[in-house]
Parts: structure tokens; C-alpha cells; sequence
């Protein structure tokens, strides 16, 4: 259910921009029950947040050392 959820949601942002997205429209069109979805994403923006972690890839920074600062990239 959630990679169907979370490629409709790109599919959607893509189609119709983020101001057009609904969670509607996304269990519609991921072909789910909208329940089921907003007890896994509460907030459309959990949701997009998701999304977009399934489509990036690793960071190129690697923490440097133990505090918050050290790990940010250069």
C-alpha cells in the first residue's frame, strides 16, 4: 500500500502541483481507502515529506563528529 500511496503522490505533485494535491485525490488514485491513508500520513505534508524521501537519494554529507554543527556539510 504505501509505495502505490507514495508514487501516487508524486505522480499527482507532477501532474497538478502541490496546490491541487488532496488526499482524495492520492487514495483514488493509489486505489486505497482514505482512512487507511491518513492513519499512516496524518497531514497532506507528512505525506509529501514521504514522498520525496523515497525519491532522493543518500546525503552526500557524512557526519564529522558528535555535535548537530559537525554534521553539517561543508
Amino acid at each position: 500500500m504505501a509505495g502505490a500511496v507514495l508514487n501516487a503522490v508524486v505522480e499527482l505533485v507532477a501532474e497538478r502541483g502541490m496546490a491541487e494535491l488532496t488526499m482524495t485525490a492520492v487514495a483514488a488514485r493509489a486505489q486505497v481507502g482514505k482512512p487507511a491513508t491518513y492513519r499512516r500520513w496524518p497531514t497532506k505534508q507528512d505525506l509529501v515529506i514521504a514522498a520525496a524521501e523515497t525519491r532522493a537519494g543518500a546525503s552526500p554529507c557524512r557526519p564529522r563528529g558528535a555535535s548537530a554543527v559537525d554534521r553539517r556539510c561543508p
